[in-house]
């Protein structure tokens, strides 16, 4: 018995790899507000490098997302309970559109996050309110993936409410 189970440990030692790699994950998107002084939207996204290893030149692409409610389910984890707001944003929209608010999109740029610590960015869009009806929100870390990381499925969150 003793052997066995000194076998199995240590054929998953052997196996096992402990990456120094960063891994960057989109945490949280805050809910936007309006700013009076722009006219427009404010609001913040948090990033952090769960990884081992320290991640620069860190890109970072934030956007009004037109999706459709399979899209909004399969790419950005839209819950059960948001799927109403993808299927009102095509009923309100032009024959063949997704959504009929306004497209937009910036890119951003973090020198460094150090490997367990995170990143606040503080997005502003002028002269636009997001709640043009509904909020959909994308953020994309590293869209390139010019990084390479542990985990490259968790860059990507989005933040979608009823206008």
């Amino acid at each position: 018995m003793y052997k066995t189970i000194l076998t199995l440990f240590t054929g998953l030692a052997s196996v096992s790899t402990f990456s120094q790699q960063p891994d960057l994950l989109v945490f949280e998107i805050s809910a936007p507000e309006y700013d009076e002084s722009i006219d427009g939207t404010t609001f913040t996204v948090v990033i952090i490098n769960k990884g081992k290893s320290d991640a620069e030149n860190v890109s970072v692409k934030v956007m009004g997302l037109d999706l459709t409610p399979e899209d909004a389910k399969e790419n950005w984890n839209a819950k059960q309970e948001d799927m109403w707001l993808f299927s009102e944003n095509m009923s309100n929209s032009e024959e063949g559109a997704v959504d009929s608010d306004e497209d937009w999109e910036q890119d951003h740029t973090i020198a460094k996050i150090k490997a367990g610590e995170k990143a606040i960015l503080k997005i502003e869009i002028k002269d636009y309110w997001v709640f043009d009806p509904n909020c959909e929100i994308g953020v994309i870390v590293d869209p390139a993936k010019t990084i390479e990381e542990d985990n490259e499925t968790n860059n990507q969150r989005g933040f979608f409410a009823g206008g």
